[in-house]
């Protein structure tokens, strides 16, 4: 894709959500460490119609050490800023630079600290204030579900947070095969507009571009995110339903464990459990919590006396078996169900008549 921006802005082409404005060509820089240029980057580059000339790669940068050996190593944007700033000069009309990806370009700043990623980005933000360019930056997404779409990206929230304008690529949940979205997810300048659906072609030696669609992509990214896996939401659903089946509060440790012994994910776990209305309940101030399906109204709760416990006992167990199954029992059937009470074991049966035997002396010796 960023080839494809590459190349449009190398001939001033028109871009695909407005196919009749063209603007003047503008060079670009790209730092890529990545894809080797010239097996990689530049046949795509060729493949989108782009100006070469307009277009300036780097890869490392190489520097000679005290034995007058080449030392090569990634392009760090924090250090490596003037150099950077060096190449854009050389690029006729440089407009734009792009980065991909930027977490090998950021040297050993922690992709996790919002502190040092800003750093790194802030070095980028003077650049791109001083040359008067676009900085186009790509991540990648983290293979977890259930965050909101700006949690996904690698590293620090601190990237998100940097851009002016972030846009996801996803795939499109009608044709998820063939066909992508290219989706808004942040624009602090200009109002959130519709996304652009694309496809992938390839040239006769094999090299991919793109195909833009006449129509914009009208479809919000959470709902594309969220499309993307309802496959494994049904999953979820038909697993979490089984878990709780048998009504007994279950603590959300014990559901998070067994849920990944299942290969489930947690987002994906907790998006069955809004979907199925599973109710949540705090266990205590400082303790956890626990899930249960929607109770609906059992047999004990209509046969029941002010006690906690079912006055059926374990009769009750019977009546729902036999009220399950009517055709078990015939229309004309007048035979009324049974209920037996617990039975006692033999030393309670002994136990029992014991005492029966010493109420019928004493009544006895009454009488007389």
């Amino acid at each position: 894709m960023t080839m494809d921006f590459v190349a449009r802005m190398s001939r001033g082409r028109a871009w695909p959500d407005n196919l009749d404005q063209s603007f003047d060509p503008g060079g670009c820089v790209i730092l890529n460490v990545e894809d080797q240029a010239a097996k990689v980057t530049v046949p795509r580059l060729k493949a989108a119609q782009a100006d070469l000339e307009m277009i300036n790669i780097v890869t490392r940068k190489v520097t000679i050490d005290q034995d007058g050996h080449d030392v090569r190593r990634p392009i760090d944007v924090r250090c490596d800023i003037d150099r950077i700033a060096g190449v854009i000069e050389k690029t006729p009309n440089c407009i734009a630079i792009v980065i991909d990806p930027i977490t090998a370009l950021i040297g050993d700043t922690e992709s996790n600290s919002v502190t040092e990623v800003r750093n790194a980005m802030l070095a980028l933000s003077d650049l791109a204030e001083a040359k008067h360019i676009a900085v186009i930056v790509v991540s990648h997404l983290s293979k977890g579900v259930g965050s909101s779409p700006a949690m996904r990206t690698l590293g620090s929230v601190g990237f998100t947070a940097a851009a002016r304008s972030v846009w996801f690529v996803v795939e499109n949940p009608e044709d998820k095969k063939t066909r992508r979205l290219f989706l808004p997810a942040k624009a602090n300048y200009c109002a959130v507009r519709d996304g652009l659906g694309f496809s992938v072609a390839t040239t006769d030696d094999g090299v991919p571009y793109l195909l833009w669609d006449a129509e914009p992509a009208r479809i919000s990214l959470d709902e594309a995110m969220t499309s993307k896996n309802t496959p494994k939401l049904d999953d979820a659903k038909a697993w979490l339903a089984d878990f709780l089946a048998d009504g007994t509060p279950k603590a959300s440790t014990s559901v998070r464990e067994a849920s990944k012994d299942c290969g489930l994910t947690w987002g994906t776990v907790e998006r069955a459990q809004k979907s199925l209305g599973v109710i949540k309940r705090k266990l205590s101030v400082t303790g956890g919590w626990s899930w249960e399906l929607p109770r609906r109204t059992p047999l004990s709760d209509i046969y029941s006396s002010s006690d906690k416990d079912s006055v059926l006992g374990d009769s009750e167990s019977q009546l729902r078996r036999t009220l399950s199954k009517p055709e078990e029992r015939s229309l004309t059937d007048t035979t009324p169900l049974r209920f037996e009470a617990n039975q006692p074991d033999s030393a309670e049966r002994a136990a029992i008549q014991a005492v029966e035997a010493e109420e019928e002396a004493r009544d006895r010796n009454g009488a007389a």
